[in-house]
C-alpha cells in the first residue's frame, strides 16, 4: 500500500538506491580463497575406470587436441580440489584445456596408453591427489567412496571411475602392472578361424615385434615383448561376433591392431598361417612391409593386473556404473536395428543372387541401380584389396629398418636416444 502512495519520482529513487546497495554488497563480497593442496594431506592413489574411446581424441593430455580422456579426469580433480589449482595462464591455456604440467607436480602415471577411438574397461593411473586429515581407517574408507562416486559426478558420461586403492609411494601405474590384456571384437563373415588360429600361435612367446608395430626409433629401446596367451572365442550365441583376447606382459605402439590386421589377412585366405613366423623373422625381414593397422573401434583395454594392490569396488557405485553402460548399449542396439532394417529393405530390393563378385541389376521406380558385391564388406573396408590385384605381405615395399630410421634422426633426437641407453645401461 505504501508503494501505491508513492509519486513517480519516489519510486524511481526506491529503485536506483536499491540497485545501489546490491551493487555495492557485490563489491564487498569476499573472494574465494585460493586452494593450496599443501596445506591438506595426500596420498598416491591409484584410480581405476573405464571410458568408451570413441568419444574421445585419445587418452593422453595433448598439447594440440581437446576431448581426450585424461583431458575430463584433470579437469574433474581439480574441480574437487582432488589435484593442485593453478590460476590463469599457468594451468590452462587460452582454449582452457589443461596443462601437461600437471602430470609430473601429481606423479602421474597411466597403465596403458590407448590411442584415438580405443576404448578402455580397466584403465588404471596413479597419481598423488588430496585425502582427508583423519587418520581414522573408516574416514579412510570413505574415500574410496568419495573418489569415484564425486568423480563421476563431474565426468562425462563415456568416462566412469568404478574403483580405487591407496598405493605406497613410488608405485607406478606403468611399471608396476604385472599383465595386461586387450580384447578385439570382431565379424566372423567369411574368415577361416581355424587358420587364425594356426597363425596365432606363432605370436606366442618372447619375440622382437618391429614389423607388428608403429615404429617409435626414438623413445623405444627394444621391441621385444611377450605374448603371455591369446585366443579367439565367440562372444554370442549366434557364432557371428567373436574376439581376440591377447594377454601380455606390455606392447608396443599398434602392436595390437598389427597383429589383428595380419590374422584377418590369413583368415581371407590373402596369406599363409606361416607369414607370421617369417615376419618375426628379422634375418628374413629385416624392416615392416607397408599394410593397414585393423580398425582401432572394437578394440578395448580389458584388464590390467597389479600384483599387491586390492582394488576397493563400492556396490552402490558399480550399479549406478552398471545401469549407465546398459543404457548406453540399449541406444546403440535401438540405432543398429534402424541401420539393419534400412540394409534389409535394401536387399530386399537388390533381389541378390548371393554369387560373389557378380553384378546385380535391380529395376525400380527411381530407374536402374547396379549392386556389386565382390568381397566381404569388412574385407572392403579394411584393406580395399577388391580395386586391384592383392599383393602379397612380403612382396610389398618396406618402411625404414629401425636402424635406418635412427641414423636419419635430427641430432637432437640421437641425443635424447643416447641418453635412454644410457640410463637403462645403469639401471641394469
Amino acid at each position: 500500500e505504501s508503494l501505491l502512495e508513492m509519486s513517480k519520482e519516489e519510486l524511481v529513487d526506491l529503485v536506483l538506491r536499491k540497485e545501489a546497495r546490491k551493487e555495492e554488497g557485490k563489491k564487498k563480497k569476499k573472494q574465494q580463497r585460493p586452494f593450496e593442496i599443501s596445506k591438506f594431506r595426500t596420498a598416491n592413489v591409484a584410480l581405476k575406470y573405464a571410458y568408451v574411446g570413441w568419444q574421445h581424441h585419445g587418452l593422453s593430455i595433448q598439447k594440440d587436441a581437446g576431448n581426450t580422456v585424461e583431458e575430463h579426469l584433470f579437469r574433474a580433480l581439480q574441480q574437487l580440489r582432488l589435484v593442485a589449482v593453478k590460476s590463469g595462464e599457468a594451468s590452462r591455456k587460452k582454449d582452457g584445456r589443461v596443462r601437461c604440467g600437471l602430470e609430473a607436480e601429481t606423479m602421474y602415471q597411466r597403465c596403458g596408453r590407448t590411442d584415438v577411438g580405443v576404448s578402455a574397461l580397466c584403465q588404471v593411473s596413479s597419481l598423488v591427489m588430496r585425502v582427508s586429515s583423519s587418520d581414522d581407517p573408516s574416514a579412510l574408507a570413505r574415500l574410496h567412496i568419495d573418489f569415484a562416486r564425486k568423480l563421476n559426478q563431474v565426468l562425462p558420461p563415456s568416462i566412469r571411475v568404478y574403483g580405487s586403492c591407496f598405493v605406497p609411494d613410488g608405485f607406478s601405474a606403468r611399471f608396476d602392472c604385472g599383465t595386461r590384456t586387450y580384447k578385439y571384437f570382431f565379424l566372423k563373415e567369411s574368415l577361416d578361424l581355424d587358420r587364425m588360429r594356426a597363425a596365432a600361435q606363432h605370436l606366442l612367446g618372447e619375440h622382437d615385434f618391429r614389423n607388428f608395430c608403429k615404429i617409435d626409433a626414438a623413445n623405444v629401446l627394444t621391441f621385444t615383448r611377450t605374448i603371455l596367451s591369446i585366443s579367439i572365442d565367440a562372444v554370442d550365441d549366434n557364432d557371428s561376433l567373436y574376439a581376440f583376447t591377447i594377454h601380455g606382459q606390455a606392447f608396443l605402439w599398434h602392436q595390437v591392431r598389427c597383429m589383428v590386421a595380419v590374422l584377418f589377412l590369413i583368415g581371407y585366405g590373402l596369406e599363409e598361417p606361416d607369414v607370421v613366423r617369417t615376419l618375426l623373422d628379422l634375418e628374413q625381414v629385416p624392416s615392416k612391409p607397408i599394410y593397414p593397422y585393423a580398425s582401432e573401434i572394437p578394440l578395448v583395454l580389458w584388464d590390467c593386473e597389479f600384483p599387491g594392490a586390492t582394488f576397493n569396488y563400492v556396490p552402490g557405485v558399480l550399479e549406478r556404473v552398471r545401469d549407465e553402460l546398459c543404457s548406453q548399449w540399449q541406444d546403440l542396439i535401438l540405432k543398429a536395428a534402424v541401420l539393419r532394417g534400412m540394409l534389409g529393405h535394401i536387399t530386399g530390393l537388390a533381389q541378390t543372387k548371393e554369387q560373389e563378385g557378380e553384378d546385380i541389376v535391380m529395376e525400380d521406380n527411381c530407374g536402374t541401380v547396379a549392386f556389386s558385391f565382390p568381397t566381404p564388406p569388412l574385407a572392403q573396408h579394411q584393406y580395399g584389396y577388391q580395386k586391384a590385384p592383392y599383393v602379397p605381405l612380403l612382396l610389398r615395399p618396406r618402411g625404414l629398418s629401425v636402424e635406418e630410421m635412427r641414423k636419419s634422426m635430427s641430432s637432437k633426437k640421437r641425443k635424447i636416444y643416447a641418453g635412454k641407453v644410457e640410463a637403462a645401461r645403469e639401471a641394469f
